[in-house]
């Protein structure tokens, strides 16, 4: 009989830096063990993330029996390098490379401060109106827990990372989350993943009515380290929460490949966090499930493991990975070149495109 420990694992929600890294997407695969992964590009902000979209695509072409990957947007004031195609027209060039969805983290809240645009701005219409029609997957990063609105959680750490918003000039949480759900309704066939559980941790039963009203959304369990501390807080209506809602739930990490390789202690803190969150998420004694936290875990059965593990991912992203078109990710490494250059982008990206764009070109024979 197959029990918790023999379920296939896939890791939905995975980050890479740099090129430089692109080694380690092997590693996780083998130290984790994992049957797949869905790898996030993130060139929404920041000039030095204009090659994100191209090294997701190469990563796939490298693994493509296991990867897939959700590409992003940039937007006008993503910074000096801009695409001049609408988000609709990135968006279908992307899906014709290869991607097999989109990424957004536009909701994150320093983000949606420096992107000036809300998450149901007109501009953003089309692009959602295409993703609802093709049912193209969309994984969406809104808010950040409350605490970070909290003056009185202000950290120097929290402050130092940009991830403090209560000074007035970010956008409220109850703001992204209204601009979220203005999308949700009207975009309702939108295929949806929410990370982070939606920053809902501590309201389940308003999180259980968003999921009865909108049959596409999904959330994952990527930490944020806090739900699993306010899981506990109430455990028994956690765990009946995810009993009742098992297949709309997605298994994710937010572990990253890092910028280079070997990078052994990286790998070693990817491993032990999904070992820890699957003891969370199997076990009902007390474990240890993320970095020095003991909590009880939930108990869940082969079932409803076996949808968050996998099943679930498959069925919002495909059962297996879309094929990478090469030609036209390496017509897009050219294309992101030329924006680059004409933009006076460092040279250091332009490297990383060159390197990308020969690397493709050799897995093309």
């Amino acid at each position: 009989m197959e029990t918790a420990y023999d379920l296939p694992l896939i890791d939905g929600h995975l980050h890479i830096e740099a090129l430089g890294g692109i080694a380690n997407v092997a590693k996780i695969l083998d130290i984790c063990e994992l049957s797949g992964l869905g790898l996030m590009a993130v060139p929404f902000w920041g000039d030095e993330n204009v090659p994100q979209n191209v090294l997701v695509l190469l990563a796939k072409a490298m693994h493509p029996e296991k990867v897939f990957a959700f590409g992003g947007l940039r937007h006008p004031r993503s910074g000096d390098v801009v695409d001049p195609l609408s988000y609709e027209e990135q968006a279908r060039r992307l899906i014709r490379a290869g991607c097999d969805g989109i990424k957004m983290a536009e909701g994150k809240p320093n983000v949606r401060k420096g992107l000036a645009e809300a998450l149901d701005a007109e501009s953003y219409r089309p692009f959602y109106r295409y993703l609802e029609a093709e049912g193209i997957p969309l994984m969406l990063h809104v808010a950040d827990p409350v605490t970070n609105w909290d003056p009185a959680e202000a950290t120097e750490e929290l402050i130092n990372v940009g991830w403090f918003y209560g000074d007035g000039t970010f956008p409220s949480k109850e703001q992204i989350h209204r601009e979220t759900e203005h999308v949700l309704d009207e975009f309702p066939g939108l295929q949806v993943t929410l990370a982070h559980f939606y920053f809902h941790s501590t309201m389940l039963d308003r999180l259980a009515g968003l999921l009865e009203q909108h049959p596409g959304m999904r959330i994952d369990i990527t930490p944020g380290h806090e739900m699993y501390y306010n899981f506990d807080k109430q455990y028994d209506a956690a765990r009946a929460f995810f009993q009742r809602f098992h297949e709309r739930i997605l298994f994710g990490t937010d572990n990253s490949t890092g910028r280079s390789s070997p990078d052994t202690r990286r790998m070693e803190s990817a491993r032990d966090r999904i070992e820890g969150m699957r003891r969370y998420l199997a076990r009902d004694d007390t474990v240890d499930c993320l970095e020095g936290a003991r909590l009880r875990g939930l108990g869940l059965g082969v079932e409803a493991l076996g949808d968050i593990y996998t099943e679930n991912f498959r069925r919002w992203a495909g059962q297996k990975p879309k094929p990478v078109d090469i030609p036209l990710v390496v017509e897009e490494c050219r294309r992101l070149a030329g924006l680059s250059e004409d933009a006076g982008a460092d040279e250091e990206i332009l490297s990383a495109l060159r390197q990308i764009e020969r690397r493709l070109e050799s897995l093309s024979g």
